[in-house]
């Protein structure tokens, strides 16, 4: 696996700078990458000829001035569509392609590609290797089936792996969540994924020492306030992502 956080923990700043910008923005992820953050994440859905769009999913009517499901729509019509401020209002803003998207970062920051639809992941991870991005970029958004098929036909991309939703229903008792994933995941986490991607709510101190044990890391998803990420942080996350990037601190290990 190719990338590896030049800090610990890392600062992921989510649907790149949302705070004042679309999310999924060409304005939102050229924001974040004018702030202190290590990696900027981004939503990718395909659109009905295959081709990777950036924008949240699965339907345009609360995130665009369009209607419908995305994949339903050529991409040439979704590049048309005009986002939605956080207040609802409709922007200037288009939905980006990931090319443009990955323009906007620029080269100065890591990438995190929030694969929505596995129809689009081969697209994805094609285009990091065509860019030469591999060191300084993860797909995520993917269960065992994803980060199988990332390692097989695509080994030089790093993937990070979600929960099910069975997983989620045990992760809902302290005392098996940490035993369950190591058990479950223990050569996925050890081969195959660089993480566990898990929502912050799921996470303590025994699973995080679990996750460790593998070799593996845990990165959590999202959180705006700082005590959260302070208990986060000293807890030994390595690495969050929240929506609020120029707003909260970490305390680097």
């Amino acid at each position: 696996m190719a990338y590896t956080p030049r800090r610990v923990p890392q600062l992921v700043a989510h649907k790149g700078d949302a705070s004042a910008n679309p999310e999924n923005s060409l304005a939102a992820f050229a924001a974040a990458a004018r702030l202190d953050v290590d990696m900027i994440e981004m939503d990718v859905w395909a659109s009905v000829d295959g081709r990777p769009v950036v924008v949240h999913g699965p339907r345009l009517d609360s995130v665009t001035d369009g209607r419908g499901r995305v994949s339903k729509h050529p991409s040439e019509v979704l590049h048309e569509l005009r986002l939605r401020d956080r207040h609802g209002g409709v922007s200037v803003e288009r939905i980006p392609s990931l090319d443009d998207a990955l323009d906007a970062i620029g080269p100065s920051h890591a990438v995190n590609c929030d694969v929505k639809h596995l129809a689009v992941l081969d697209a994805v991870a094609a285009t990091l290797v065509r860019r030469g991005m591999t060191d300084r970029a993860v797909v995520s958004g993917l269960t065992a089936r994803g980060v199988r098929r990332v390692r097989r036909r695509h080994p030089e991309v790093t993937a990070l792996l979600n929960l099910t939703r069975l997983d989620k229903v045990i992760a809902r008792s302290p005392r098996l969540r940490s035993r369950w994933v190591s058990l479950r995941y223990r050569r996925m986490l050890r081969r195959s994924a660089l993480a566990l991607n898990i929502h912050h709510g799921w996470v303590d101190r025994p699973l995080i020492d679990a996750v460790h044990a593998l070799d593996a890391q845990v990165w959590v998803f999202t959180v705006d306030d700082q005590p959260t990420i302070d208990r986060l942080v000293a807890m030994g996350v390595d690495s969050i992502t929240t929506d609020e990037p120029g707003g909260v601190r970490l305390r680097r290990r």
